[in-house]
């Protein structure tokens, strides 16, 4: 990425447009984008924007592995976004937060990627 900072900050800020747009490019292992594509699905479905979450979970490469590998998992996000209201303790369970998820995929993401 042309900046690892602004890369985490973009993470952390949830600016997932900047984000998707640099992981486009790197060889992430599955495990970190499916938590990363999963964070984006639930936020936006709290935003409500339930289409662009729905294509995501359906159309993605990362979202099919984890439809495969771990279907419980996979259909969580599908009742996510059925529902007429956003739950926060549905989405983040075991007392997590969107803030403490994202910091959390930033994390991960730090071993993940460097500057060009």
């Amino acid at each position: 990425v042309d900046s690892v900072e602004s890369f985490l900050s973009s993470v952390q800020k949830g600016h997932w447009e900047n984000v998707l747009t640099a992981t486009s490019t790197l060889r992430l292992p599955d495990n970190k984008l499916i938590r990363l594509y999963e964070q984006i699905v639930i936020e936006l479905a709290e935003a409500r924007d339930v289409e662009i979450a729905r294509a995501l979970l359906r159309q993605t490469a990362p979202l099919q592995v984890l439809r495969q590998s771990q279907p419980d998992r996979y259909l969580r996000l599908e009742h996510l976004l059925q529902r007429q209201h956003f739950d926060p303790h549905e989405a983040y369970p075991e007392g997590s937060t969107k803030e403490t998820r994202r910091l959390a995929i930033a994390s991960d993401l730090a071993s993940e990627v460097s500057e060009v």
